[in-house]
Parts: structure tokens; sequence; C-alpha cells
């Protein structure tokens, strides 16, 4: 979560390349709107392929589209469709990732101890929200785009291999099953 939200400093990168207010909002809307309206086939396919392994996808995605960043070096205006491909899929990524995890934390707490147990999952993705664009922010305005792009992917690597491990072990039954499509 940390490394994701140092994405709110994207705009600094796009103004830098000779973007404006209307490519800011163009390519993080992007982003937001693949992210959200990819989420009824999101769910679906968590239902259907697995909590785990769909997380670990997401991790994998989320891993490698900010490299992917690196190779976009030149001005927006060359690399703009490119740019608008990596943001779909990063926000797809990130569907995968927070609603697997979400669903995958859900089922496994208690039905007793459902509402602390997700205010306690929520509250520790606030604090990669506040620590995120610090250090992100520090990265950029010290090291540079390449920094800012690659410094912090070793940890998210670490967790992704984590996670694919994990998922190979999918044994996890589900406590309800869903009969009904969501929408």
């Amino acid at each position: 979560m940390c490394r994701a939200c140092g994405f709110f400093l994207f705009p600094l990168i796009i103004t830098d390349h000779g973007g404006n207010s209307r490519d800011i909002g163009i390519i993080m809307g992007t982003f937001a709107c693949a992210s959200a309206l990819s989420r009824p086939w999101v769910a679906t396919m968590i239902d259907r392929v697995g909590r785990k392994k769909c997380y670990a996808s997401g991790c994998l995605i989320m891993t490698l589209m900010p490299l992917l960043h690196l190779l976009l070096n030149g001005e927006l205006h060359n690399d703009y469709p490119w740019l608008l491909l990596i943001r779909i899929i990063h926000g797809v990524g990130l569907a995968i990732c927070f609603t697997s995890i979400m669903t995958f934390v859900v089922d496994i707490i208690p039905v007793r101890r459902l509402n602390e147990g997700v205010g306690i999952f929520g509250s520790s993705g606030l604090c990669g929200m506040a620590i995120g664009p610090l250090v992100c922010e520090f990265v950029l305005k010290g090291y540079g785009e390449t920094a800012f792009f690659s410094a912090l992917q070793p940890l998210p690597a670490v967790l992704c291999s984590f996670s694919c491990h994990c998922a190979k072990k999918d044994n996890f039954q589900l406590l309800t099953a869903r009969s009904n499509p969501p929408f």
C-alpha cells in the first residue's frame, strides 16, 4: 500500500514530461476508472479462481506495472498511448489485489468479530497511505524518477513471491458460497 500511494505524486512526473492539468486528469482518471469498472468481473473471477491465486496475480501486476514506466522516458505526447495502457492494466491489478485480499480477510474473520477485523485491516492500509507519499516524495525529489519507480520494488517483489507461494497451497474453503453473479 505504501508503494501504491506513491502514485499520488505521479502528476509531478506527468508535468515534468510536458503534460498539463488535462493530461493529469486523463492519466490519473484512466487508472481509477479501470480499477472501478473492472471490479464486477474481478469479483466473479475471485470466486471462480480463488482468493489467494487472484491476490498473487494482483500483486504481480502491481509489482511489474511501475517498472514499465521506466521504459517511457521521453516527452509525454510520444508515450501517451503506452502510458494509458500501463495505467489501465495497473488499475485492473489494483482492483484484483484489493478486492481479493479484502474478500479473503472477510472470509476468515469470525462473524462475531467481523466489524473489528475489517476495521483493523482497513486501518493498516491507512498507515501505507500516510507513509507512502512521504517516502516517495523524498525518493523522487532526492534521486529522480528512476529511483521513484524502482527503489521501492524489492519489498513488493518479496511479498509477491510469498503470496504466489501461498497461492499454491490454496486449501482454503469459503465460509459462504455465492450462487448468483454479482450483477
